[in-house]
């Protein structure tokens, strides 16, 4: 089933789905089905391109791996230098990428076999504990871990799930 999401109460229609698959570019969109579904319990995984970068993930099952808030996974205000702030905000505000099918389709199909291979219990889920982008001009694969932060605010005092497993 597909959905348009705006805020938390959308999300909340979901909450009987196996898995949360998100391609979205809305603002904040990312941070509000991460924090949804940490606090749900909710499996979900992120699919999206960067130029010509098919990325997947990373998969988040909460209680178990790293959710979004984990690690920097996206260009963030530094930490600190005020002028480099204002720019990395300016260039993030208004920055679209450009959607073209040749990198869409590597990403969705990508994701979708990490999601059967989940949901299967089957393989191994390429994109657990880490975003993975398949860069379509060169065919090469390229990753950023996202493994498990105790320290994060969203998912760090969260003690493993039992239902779910790896």
């Amino acid at each position: 089933m597909q959905r348009r999401i705006i805020n938390r109460a959308d999300l909340d229609t979901l909450t009987k789905a196996d898995l949360i698959v998100l391609s979205a570019d809305s603002p904040g969109i990312t941070e509000l089905v991460n924090a949804h579904c940490v606090t749900t319990g909710q499996v979900w995984l992120n699919v999206c391109y960067v130029n010509d970068i098919a990325v997947w993930g990373p998969l988040v099952i909460p209680g178990v791996t790293g959710c979004w808030a984990c690690q920097r996974l996206t260009a963030r205000d530094s930490s600190g230098n005020t002028e480099l702030d204002i720019l990395v905000s300016r260039i993030n505000s208004r920055y679209q990428s450009p959607s073209h099918g040749s990198t869409n389709m590597p990403a969705a199909a990508l994701a979708s076999l990490d999601v059967l291979k989940y949901l299967g219990g089957f393989g191994s889920v390429q994109s657990l504990n880490r975003k993975v982008g398949l860069w379509t001009h060169e065919l090469r694969l390229d990753e950023q871990s996202s493994p498990r932060n105790p320290e994060c605010p969203a998912s760090g005092s969260m003690r493993a799930s039992s239902k779910s497993s790896v």
